[in-house]
């Protein structure tokens, strides 16, 4: 903590030589204009002005200068003032509260730090501090986010949002401008999004060191809150000019991702921060990510460029008759050497612009719903294997428990415990929920899948992930020999304010609806749990803390061209869904589990065992003790696997 500019520096009359920049390399004490050719361009909706008009302005700004400002964007001065406001807050905490996100460990995902990644082995540093966290999928990641000041996860995770749909809107007119295909820029290239602080304190000699030096980024955009104090600049031309701030306006950028897509159409232009005397300077960059989102994690941050390897050319998309080829001595395109820290040299063939370009090919129109309508017969990636059909018929069994919760309560008990035994699986009836809440949930989730393409474009992901995502088939389509004929939106719904911002914004009443719906259903989980806790004599509050996540799966099953931890006293029953050939099928899940997430990052690892109550010298230990994560990953592998699957995900844990 005491390597924090902001931390030190209040007192400062000199400035430390380890941020003294050699001589030829120094700002410098002759003022930079501010340019008044930077272009602003303003989004809001205008009959005097049409798209194609924002567009052209767009790409003449983006070839000329590399960056602009926009104005009437869409997100509100409030939320823009409230997000510098918290900003400047978390800086002006007590040392001991910041001490808490404060790290010299650059995997860690939420951390505040000084100068760069690497300060430890810096000659020179930075004047600044940084704050930067992961903001996409929201409820992935607001857990891991400043608990202070107070309001930080509310205003942000709100600010976040905006902001990416700002973010996408501008990539669609580039999109448009470029002539690319509709959707080009979507969750592929932008999956991961990163929030990140800069905080420049004043300095007491700006003319010898910067907040951030020269360099251009690597992202695709970058999207930058600039606040009421300049000190940005761009290199145009053999010179610097500074960019004037104005009020409640974005400054975007482009970065050298976009440049390559581009074929060098757009430029990604130099840039630098520097200081003042005066008044600390806060900015805050939420930039889309530069890299598909599965391979984010892995190279956002740790991404070396150098120039002295094998060539990486533009996208083949990009390509047209008649253009040129990339100037031989740009920084950009000339050659490129992808390495991750701590591991060996990327092979040229997996560059991050190789699997770009691969991901590019995976649309939305894998969804069974999107092609199934009309299909006369069953594609031979959808025909399990003989011994694998459901056959023609199955007869629908009355035996399952149906189980009322408003009968005697220790009769319940014992329904419940012997349904749990014999069967694994009941149906409830005067549970709480109302039937109204349950006609409405209905009728919005066949809403929601059967809006357009367009309108689901944003929630569309290749796997099963984590967050808010809609996906086909099974864990991992690409690696299925034999897919799985449904389509599912999946997302987290406990604590409801912590996920509730990142679920789909269509239909209107969605986030309100769903919301109530989550409510009702997990006091009904908890309450037939704690009648199993009753039945099975745990003591009181026993799943509290084995069941803090909660989310929600929604199965749509199209229409088929041809459907063909108690110590093992209770079971849990394989099942399986069919297909019909008359009517689409939509079910809602909700599943309670342990969080997989929450207690790793507090270092408490959930363990799960057979309850202590239930192992006698009559009834011996049937599983071994697991920490819940293992428990996951070893789950989704035994998901990944291609059917016919033998054994059970539970095989591994049996003694």
């Amino acid at each position: 903590m005491e390597t924090l500019v902001s931390t030190w520096s209040r007192t400062a009359q000199v400035l430390p030589e380890n941020y003294v920049f050699p001589a030829g390399e120094r700002p410098g004490s002759v003022g930079v204009p501010l340019c008044q050719n930077i272009p602003v361009i303003d989004l809001s909706p205008n009959q005097e002005k049409s798209q194609s008009q924002t567009v052209e302005e767009i790409l003449a700004a983006c070839q000329e200068f590399g960056f602009f400002q926009v104005v009437n964007h869409g997100v509100s001065e409030d939320l823009i003032d409230d997000t510098m406001k918290v900003a400047k807050d978390f800086f002006d905490l007590p040392d001991e509260e910041k001490a808490k996100v404060y790290s010299t460990d650059s995997n860690k995902t939420c951390r505040l730090f000084t100068s760069s990644y690497t300060y430890d082995k810096e000659q020179l540093h930075f004047w600044r501090d940084n704050l930067r966290h992961p903001c996409h999928p929201l409820d992935e990641c607001i857990h891991l986010w400043p608990e202070n000041p107070t309001n930080y996860r509310h205003v942000v995770g709100k600010y976040s949002l905006e902001v990416r749909k700002l973010s996408l809107r501008i990539l669609g007119l580039i999109r448009e401008g470029l002539g690319l295909e509709d959707g080009y820029f979507g969750e592929e290239l932008t999956g991961a999004q990163v929030y990140s602080v800069n905080h420049y304190p004043p300095c007491p000699n700006p003319s010898l060191t910067f907040g951030l030096p020269k360099h251009a980024d690597f992202s695709v955009i970058t999207v930058l809150l600039q606040g009421s104090v300049s000190g940005l600049q761009v290199y145009k031309d053999g010179e610097w000019l500074g960019i004037e701030p104005i009020p409640h306006a974005f400054v975007v950028n482009i970065g050298h991702q976009l440049q390559i897509i581009s074929n060098g159409k757009l430029r990604s232009a130099e840039h630098r921060a520097v200081t003042n005397s005066q008044e600390a300077r806060t900015t805050i960059l939420p930039p889309p990510a530069s890299l598909p989102a599965r391979t984010q994690s892995t190279f956002y941050s740790d991404l070396l460029i150098s120039g002295d390897s094998t060539g990486a050319p533009p996208l083949r998309h990009t390509l047209t008759a008649g253009d040129d080829p990339p100037p031989a001595g740009d920084a950009c395109f000339q050659r490129y050497s992808f390495q991750r820290r701590l591991q060996p040299p990327t092979p040229v063939s997996e560059t991050p612009l190789s699997i770009l370009a691969s991901r590019l090919r995976f649309t939305m129109a894998k969804l069974v719903s999107s092609w199934s309508n009309g299909v006369k017969s069953v594609p031979n990636d959808y025909i399990m294997p003989p011994e694998r059909r459901p056959g023609n018929f199955v007869a629908v069994c009355k035996e399952i428990p149906v189980i009322d919760l408003q009968n005697d309560r220790y009769e319940t008990v014992q329904q419940i415990l012997k349904a749990c035994q014999e069967f694994g699986l009941f149906q409830v009836i005067n549970h709480g929920v109302s039937k109204k809440m349950m006609a409405d949930i209905r009728v919005l989730y066949d809403e929601f899948f059967n809006m357009s393409m367009e309108d689901k474009l944003g929630l569309y992901a290749k796997t099963y992930g984590k967050g808010c995502t809609l996906h086909t088939s099974g864990v991992n389509y690409a690696n299925e020999k034999v897919h799985l004929w449904k389509d599912t939106l999946k997302h987290n719904c406990h604590p409801l304010e912590e996920h509730n911002l990142s679920w789909p914004e269509k239909p209107a009443r969605y986030r309100e609806e769903v919301g109530r719906y989550a409510i009702e259903v997990r006091k009904m989980g908890f309450k037939i749990l704690n009648l199993i806790r009753e039945g099975l004599g745990l003591t009181e509050g026993y799943f509290d803390r084995v069941s803090q996540e909660q989310y929600m799966a929604v199965h749509l099953y199209p229409q088929a061209a041809v459907p063909g931890s108690n110590n093992e006293r209770l079971k849990s029953v394989e099942h399986r869904v069919v297909t019909n050939s008359t009517a689409a099928r939509t079910s809602i899940c909700t599943f309670f589990s342990p969080s997989p997430t929450l207690p790793v990052e507090k270092e408490i690892a959930v363990i799960i065992e057979p309850a202590k109550e239930l192992v006698t010298s009559s009834s011996p230990t049937v599983f071994k003790s697991f920490q819940y994560k293992d428990f996951v990953a070893d789950y989704l592998a035994f998901m990944r696997k291609p059917l016919p699957r033998d054994g059970t995900p539970l095989d591994p844990y049996r003694l």
